[in-house]
Protein backbone atom coordinates (compact mmCIF):
# COMPACT_ATOMS: atom_id res chain seq x y z
CA UNK A 1 0.00 0.00 0.00
CA UNK A 2 3.06 2.18 0.46
CA UNK A 3 2.89 3.09 -3.78
CA UNK A 4 -0.65 3.64 -3.72
CA UNK A 5 -1.30 7.76 -3.93
CA UNK A 6 -4.94 8.77 -2.76
CA UNK A 7 -6.54 11.04 -5.92
CA UNK A 8 -8.90 13.67 -5.60
CA UNK A 9 -10.46 14.64 -9.10
CA UNK A 10 -11.92 18.32 -9.54
CA UNK A 11 -13.59 19.01 -12.86
CA UNK A 12 -16.52 20.64 -14.96
CA UNK A 13 -18.61 17.72 -15.63
CA UNK A 14 -20.12 13.88 -15.35
CA UNK A 15 -18.13 12.90 -19.15
CA UNK A 16 -14.56 14.40 -17.51
CA UNK A 17 -15.56 12.34 -14.70
CA UNK A 18 -16.77 9.26 -15.92
CA UNK A 19 -13.53 9.45 -18.21
CA UNK A 20 -10.87 10.27 -15.59
CA UNK A 21 -12.34 7.02 -13.71
CA UNK A 22 -12.15 5.12 -16.32
CA UNK A 23 -8.20 5.78 -17.39
CA UNK A 24 -7.27 5.63 -13.69
CA UNK A 25 -8.77 1.99 -13.03
CA UNK A 26 -7.70 0.87 -16.42
CA UNK A 27 -3.69 2.25 -16.42
CA UNK A 28 -3.25 3.78 -13.25
CA UNK A 29 -3.46 1.50 -10.20
CA UNK A 30 -1.43 3.34 -8.08
CA UNK A 31 -3.93 5.80 -7.74
CA UNK A 32 -6.46 5.03 -5.66
CA UNK A 33 -9.51 5.94 -2.61
CA UNK A 34 -10.33 8.48 -5.93
CA UNK A 35 -12.87 11.63 -4.89
CA UNK A 36 -14.43 13.17 -7.44
CA UNK A 37 -15.51 16.81 -6.88
CA UNK A 38 -17.38 17.95 -9.74
CA UNK A 39 -19.64 21.52 -10.50
CA UNK A 40 -22.88 21.12 -10.02
CA UNK A 41 -24.71 20.56 -13.27
CA UNK A 42 -27.27 23.84 -14.18
CA UNK A 43 -25.33 26.19 -11.99
CA UNK A 44 -23.21 28.10 -14.12
CA UNK A 45 -19.92 27.81 -15.52
CA UNK A 46 -17.93 24.71 -14.77
CA UNK A 47 -14.85 26.48 -15.48
CA UNK A 48 -15.64 28.90 -13.22
CA UNK A 49 -16.37 26.57 -9.82
CA UNK A 50 -13.52 24.90 -11.09
CA UNK A 51 -11.01 27.62 -11.01
CA UNK A 52 -12.89 28.53 -7.60
CA UNK A 53 -12.39 24.92 -5.86
CA UNK A 54 -8.32 24.70 -7.20
CA UNK A 55 -7.05 26.79 -4.59
CA UNK A 56 -9.18 25.28 -1.80
CA UNK A 57 -8.22 21.45 -3.00
CA UNK A 58 -4.79 22.41 -3.14
CA UNK A 59 -4.61 23.73 0.16
CA UNK A 60 -6.14 20.55 1.27
CA UNK A 61 -3.57 19.11 -0.79
CA UNK A 62 -1.34 20.26 0.87
CA UNK A 63 -2.49 19.92 4.54
CA UNK A 64 -1.60 15.84 4.22
CA UNK A 65 2.11 16.78 4.28
CA UNK A 66 3.81 13.63 3.34
CA UNK A 67 1.49 11.47 2.93
CA UNK A 68 0.59 10.39 -0.51
CA UNK A 69 -2.17 12.33 -2.05
CA UNK A 70 -3.15 14.27 -6.08
CA UNK A 71 -4.96 16.50 -7.43
CA UNK A 72 -6.08 15.57 -11.05
CA UNK A 73 -8.15 19.16 -12.19
CA UNK A 74 -9.77 18.69 -15.36
CA UNK A 75 -11.22 21.60 -17.38
CA UNK A 76 -12.25 22.45 -21.48
CA UNK A 77 -9.78 24.64 -22.80
CA UNK A 78 -12.79 26.18 -24.70
CA UNK A 79 -11.75 28.88 -26.92
CA UNK A 80 -8.55 29.82 -24.76
CA UNK A 81 -6.48 27.23 -25.06
CA UNK A 82 -3.99 24.59 -22.99
CA UNK A 83 -1.48 27.13 -21.73
CA UNK A 84 -3.62 30.27 -20.61
CA UNK A 85 -6.61 27.94 -18.98
CA UNK A 86 -3.48 26.61 -16.78
CA UNK A 87 -2.35 30.05 -16.32
CA UNK A 88 -5.54 30.67 -15.26
CA UNK A 89 -5.25 27.73 -12.33
CA UNK A 90 -1.41 28.15 -11.43
CA UNK A 91 -1.20 32.29 -11.50
CA UNK A 92 -1.77 32.78 -7.96
CA UNK A 93 -1.50 29.21 -6.72
CA UNK A 94 1.74 27.73 -8.48
CA UNK A 95 2.18 23.91 -8.45
CA UNK A 96 5.40 23.33 -6.23
CA UNK A 97 8.25 20.97 -7.38
CA UNK A 98 6.96 16.98 -6.38
CA UNK A 99 3.57 17.68 -6.07
CA UNK A 100 1.52 15.56 -7.44
CA UNK A 101 -1.15 17.73 -9.05
CA UNK A 102 -1.89 17.26 -13.00
CA UNK A 103 -3.85 19.38 -14.71
CA UNK A 104 -6.01 18.04 -18.13
CA UNK A 105 -7.48 20.80 -20.59
CA UNK A 106 -8.92 19.23 -23.22
CA UNK A 107 -9.47 21.58 -26.02
CA UNK A 108 -12.22 22.64 -26.93
CA UNK A 109 -13.49 20.08 -24.55
CA UNK A 110 -13.23 16.23 -23.44
CA UNK A 111 -15.58 15.40 -26.57
CA UNK A 112 -12.78 16.09 -28.71
CA UNK A 113 -10.53 13.95 -27.01
CA UNK A 114 -13.49 11.03 -27.22
CA UNK A 115 -13.57 11.60 -31.07
CA UNK A 116 -10.10 11.31 -31.48
CA UNK A 117 -10.22 8.00 -29.59
CA UNK A 118 -12.62 6.62 -31.76
CA UNK A 119 -10.88 7.33 -34.53
CA UNK A 120 -12.01 10.14 -36.31
CA UNK A 121 -9.14 11.68 -38.56
CA UNK A 122 -11.00 14.80 -39.50
CA UNK A 123 -11.09 16.04 -35.70
CA UNK A 124 -9.80 19.20 -34.37
CA UNK A 125 -9.39 21.06 -31.64
CA UNK A 126 -11.72 24.08 -32.38
CA UNK A 127 -14.75 22.16 -32.69
CA UNK A 128 -17.42 21.83 -30.00
CA UNK A 129 -18.10 18.39 -30.50
CA UNK A 130 -20.33 18.32 -27.07
CA UNK A 131 -23.58 16.72 -27.65
CA UNK A 132 -22.72 14.74 -31.69
CA UNK A 133 -24.82 11.65 -31.26
CA UNK A 134 -22.05 9.31 -32.79
CA UNK A 135 -19.08 10.11 -29.93
CA UNK A 136 -18.25 7.37 -28.32
CA UNK A 137 -18.84 7.06 -24.18
CA UNK A 138 -16.31 8.27 -21.51
CA UNK A 139 -15.80 4.10 -20.63
CA UNK A 140 -15.78 3.93 -24.15
CA UNK A 141 -12.80 6.29 -25.00
CA UNK A 142 -11.43 5.42 -21.47
CA UNK A 143 -10.67 1.83 -22.96
CA UNK A 144 -9.12 2.90 -26.20
CA UNK A 145 -7.08 4.98 -24.47
CA UNK A 146 -3.04 3.77 -24.85
CA UNK A 147 -0.84 5.75 -21.98
CA UNK A 148 1.93 4.71 -24.07
CA UNK A 149 0.81 6.32 -28.06
CA UNK A 150 1.03 9.29 -28.96
CA UNK A 151 -2.17 11.12 -29.22
CA UNK A 152 -2.49 13.55 -32.30
CA UNK A 153 -4.29 16.54 -30.66
CA UNK A 154 -1.88 18.44 -28.55
CA UNK A 155 -3.93 18.52 -25.60
CA UNK A 156 -4.24 15.50 -25.48
CA UNK A 157 -0.58 14.51 -25.67
CA UNK A 158 0.05 17.24 -23.07
CA UNK A 159 -2.68 15.16 -20.57
CA UNK A 160 -0.27 12.21 -20.73
CA UNK A 161 2.45 14.18 -20.00
CA UNK A 162 0.58 15.83 -16.72
CA UNK A 163 -0.32 12.52 -15.12
CA UNK A 164 3.36 11.70 -14.80
CA UNK A 165 2.90 13.76 -12.20
CA UNK A 166 0.56 11.85 -10.00
CA UNK A 167 3.39 9.26 -9.81
CA UNK A 168 4.02 7.30 -6.40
Amino acid sequence: MADKVRLVVLCEDMAQADFARHIINRHFRHLHRLRFETAPAGKGSGEQWVRKQYPIQLRALRAHGDERVGLLVIVDGDVDGVARRRGDLVRENPRLAGERVAIWVPMRNVESWFRCLQGDTAVEETTDYKGWPDTIDPKEAARRWDPGRECPLPSGQDARSEIARLAP
